[in-house]
Order: C-alpha cells, then structure tokens, then sequence
C-alpha cells in the first residue's frame, strides 16, 4: 500500500511540473481597420478592441500602433495580353506609391510573365521609375514562363532576415492560371514569413466555375448537369488571408461595356494605391497569449455601433499557436 501511495505522489509531482513548464505562446497579430470607401480607421487604443472564442471573451495583451520604415516589393504580370489601360494603371501605382514614401522606405520589382524585370531591394528609385516607364510603354524582351503566384512565392523569398511590415503589392489581371506553385504553399510562405499582401486585379473577378457534364434521368435518359465550384483561391483572398487587402479595377472591361481609363478613373485608382501604402506603412500590433484558433478579433461594442461596416482584417493562420511561436522581429 505504501509503495502504490509513493507511485501516486510522484505521478502528481510530475504532473504538476509539466504543467507548470508548459510554454506561454504569445502572437503578433498585425491588424487593419478598413471603410468600404478604402478609409483606414486609425488613432483607436486598447479599448477598441476585443477578442472573442467559442468559450466567451478572450483578454488581448497589448494594441499598439505601428509605423515604421518599410521594404515593399511590386510583383507586376507584365504579359502581352495585359491590356494598354492595365499597364497604365501598374505603371500610375508604382508612382504614386514611390511618391508618397517615407525616405528610409525600400522597394524592389519584379516581373510576372511576359519579359523579366527585377530590381532588388536597395536599388535607386529613379530605377523603379524607369522600369514604370517600360511597364507603361510595353516591355521588350523575351517571355518568361514564371507566372503570377510563381513570382509572388520567388519574391518572398528576397526578405531575408524578415522585418516588421514587409509586403508585397502585386498589379495583376487575376492569379488563377498556369501556376507552378499552388495558391496554398504561396499563402502559407507569406503568412509564415509575415509578409502582406497588397494590389490591384485589373482583369475580370472571378467567382466560381461551371462544371458540366451528363448524368442519368430519373426514367434512365441521358440530361445534362452542371456544377458550381466557388474561387476560394483568387487574389482577394490571398490579400486577405496574409492581413492585406486589394482593389479591383477590371480594365478588360466585359462585353457589355469597353474599359476606358479616364481622368477620373485614374484618381480612383491613385486614391487607393495611397490607401494600401497607408495601410503597408502603419497597422496594429495586436497581442494574445495562447489563443484558439477560432478566435474572433473584432472592434468593441461601442466602436461597432460608430462604424458599423468597418472590416478589421488580420492573418487569421497567424493564431494556429505553438509552443515554438515566434513574435515578428522588429
């Protein structure tokens, strides 16, 4: 009796060390508060957050806000069949961002399909100005065959030691074709590395696909049958799914309507290229200790009823929690 009492004791002892070393893993999760006019909603404290889970409310350790200097790199489909209005618009976005840049911000460019371009980090400006003005004009030289994924996954890979904020502003037609690399692996590269996803789509948005085919009637007759299958992996949902976010601006225009590129248009488009660099440069730094990963960030009550379509986007893999969790390096 007395050996089985010393066995119980020890299981106990054991028990309790184990979970008494049991690692706290804390995340960094970065955070934006966007309008459906592309607005940031910036300047809200601690107070105006809360995070919720299956279980009830979820205490977040720390909101601060974060600003700092930048390396953002432009991923830019750059094939023949990118429409002149299209080009236009990569080339006005590359401007207006670069001119809107802190000084102490770093930029790089690379080409998706058509003639490769890169320009590493670190290099000139006037480089990457230069390199709009061939983008504008229709780039020379012979076709790649990387395609827009493929050159989203190489140009992660260039942020190395990876910092606070990195992101990638990709201006492209849509990036659901001829890929090498799956919509999966690219995503879970970026969202490990903390890297954001910001841009454009100038081609056409595309919803789901039809799949047709035959089956068999009821009275054993051949009937045609068709299925719907929804595009859970276009380029918004990548945006979305790293804590960016991306516009559309569909420059091919659609059969009812041809495209043209107006003054205004181009405003439209200004506006919002200046918005998703507000949004690279400052954003939220929202941590939790250990949290499920059905968790809920939303805005508290109070700032809920100010704002009522206010979207808060983050990472939502960044809360899969182990005991091996890193914070973003700053």
């Amino acid at each position: 009796m007395r050996g089985k009492a010393w066995f119980a004791l020890a299981s106990l002892v054991m028990c309790a060390g184990a979970w008494a070393q049991e690692p706290t893993c804390r995340v960094e999760l970065p955070v934006l508060v966007t309008l459906p006019s592309g607005a940031l909603v910036q300047r809200l404290g601690p107070e105006g957050f809360v995070g919720r889970g299956v279980k009830g409310p979820i205490p977040l350790e720390s909101v601060e806000t974060e600003r700092g200097a930048r390396r953002i790199l432009f991923v830019v489909e750059n094939a023949k069949r990118v429409p002149e209005a299209a080009r236009k618009i990569e080339a006005a976005v590359i401007r207006e961002i670069v001119s809107k840049a802190d000084a102490e911000d770093v930029f790089g460019l690379l080409t998706a399909r058509g003639p490769r371009k890169e320009i590493r980090f670190g290099e000139s400006r006037e480089s990457l100005q230069a390199a709009a003005n061939e983008i504008e004009a229709g780039m020379k030289g012979k076709n790649q065959e990387d395609a827009v994924l493929d050159s989203v996954y190489e140009g992660a890979g260039w942020f190395q030691p990876g910092r606070a904020g990195d992101a990638i502003f990709v201006l492209t037609m849509g990036i659901e074709k001829n890929n090498q690399v799956s919509f999966d692996k690219v995503r879970d590269r970026l969202t490990g590395a903390g890297i954001r996803v910001f841009g454009f789509q100038l081609g056409m948005l595309i919803s789901g696909y039809i799949y047709g085919g035959v089956g068999m009637g009821p009275g054993g007759q051949l009937i045609p049958t068709a299925n719907i299958s929804a595009n859970r992996e276009n380029f918004f949902a990548l945006s979305m799914d790293t804590g960016g976010f991306a516009s559309l601006e569909n420059a091919e225009g659609d059969p009812q309507k041809r495209y043209r590129l107006t003054d205004e248009r181009l405003r439209v488009v200004q506006y919002m290229a200046a918005q998703e660099y507000k949004a690279a440069v400052e954003y939220y730094r929202v941590r939790v200790q250990n949290p499920p990963k059905e968790m809920v960030l939303d805005l508290a009550e109070a700032i809920r009823k100010q704002i009522p379509q206010a979207m808060v986007i983050y990472p939502k893999t960044a809360l899969a929690c182990s005991p091996y969790s890193n914070s973003p390096k700053h």
